[in-house]
């Protein structure tokens, strides 16, 4: 079940006018709808019922509401977390997720061993290479409000990179699609035929004597910033696949994570800090 702290801003609103402003699917409204086990402060209520007071909003789980990944016995950091959503740092060289059952050192498994929920899945992904922060959600129809926050861009998502030529980068939006490479399974390339993708460089960082740019996402393909700046002529320094480094030692972190809370109204602006990102304090 999901309990939501119903808000004063939500007030004249119907419970169902407030689920489909989180995004939740018809489908599971048809669900809750259909569904007699719904209570505010303990009463049973239905979804047209009229907000007139606060109070706890318990949703019963119409749709599967367990993860199946399997607990490592690490542990993973979480840097943020409340009812709703836990933001957990994933260290270079791990997978978000496992692609087989069998597989015990991902990200995943280290936030189920870590976070106690029975429902736990990422909402955006990190290559292998890169560290950085990311959203885990407790519960399917938590997840589905963020999706779509995603999908709409009111997440916003920022990088920090060490990159080749720096001192000729400036603040620019990369638009390029990107498409697979035909000529290497792992890699991507720009190309017409690609899907749409949309890089900034907002900013950029004077930290130990270093110039570091600042980049958001707006739409997040495989590899998105990797192929950008490589295509511009700033590939990222580390980089096996788009650069001539023979390391796997990526200069990339998903560093900063900011949005609006979609059940608090609270803003929320996560951070890893400087001196945690390795390639910055070499």
């Amino acid at each position: 079940m999901l309990k939501i702290n119903l808000l004063e801003s939500w007030q004249s609103q119907t419970i169902d006018e407030v689920l489909q402003s989180k995004f939740f699917s018809k489908k599971v409204l048809h669900l809750l709808r259909m569904n007699k086990q719904i209570t505010l402060n303990g009463e049973p209520i239905r979804l047209n019922y009229k907000i007139d007071q606060t109070g706890e909003l318990i949703l019963p789980d119409v749709i599967d509401a367990s993860s199946d990944y399997a607990r490592s016995v690490r542990f993973c950091d979480v840097v943020y977390e409340d009812d709703y959503v836990a933001i957990v740092v994933k260290q270079r060289g791990v997978k978000t997720h496992p692609n087989e059952q069998h597989e015990l050192n991902t990200l995943m498994n280290h936030a189920m061993n870590t976070i106690d929920s029975d429902y736990l899945e990422p909402i955006h992904r990190l290559d292998q290479e890169t560290k950085g922060l990311l959203i885990l959600c407790k519960h399917p129809y938590v997840k589905s409000t963020f999706d779509t926050m995603l999908d709409q861009r009111l997440i916003s998502r920022f990088y920090i990179a060490n990159v080749h030529n720096n001192e000729s980068l400036s603040a620019q939006t990369i638009d390029l699609p990107i498409g697979k490479d035909s000529t290497h399974a792992n890699k991507r390339r720009i190309s017409n035929r690609g899907q749409q993708a949309i890089t900034h460089i907002v900013d950029f960082i004077d930290y130990n004597n270093g110039k570091f740019p600042i980049l958001k996402l707006d739409t997040g393909r495989q590899h998105q910033i990797r192929v950008h700046l490589e295509a511009i002529g700033h590939s990222i320094i580390g980089d096996p696949l788009y650069s001539e480094s023979h390391l796997r030692n990526l200069a990339l972190c998903a560093y900063k994570i900011e949005f609006v809370h979609p059940y608090t109204e609270d803003l929320i602006s996560v951070e890893i800090p400087l001196e945690d990102i390795d390639f910055l304090n070499d």
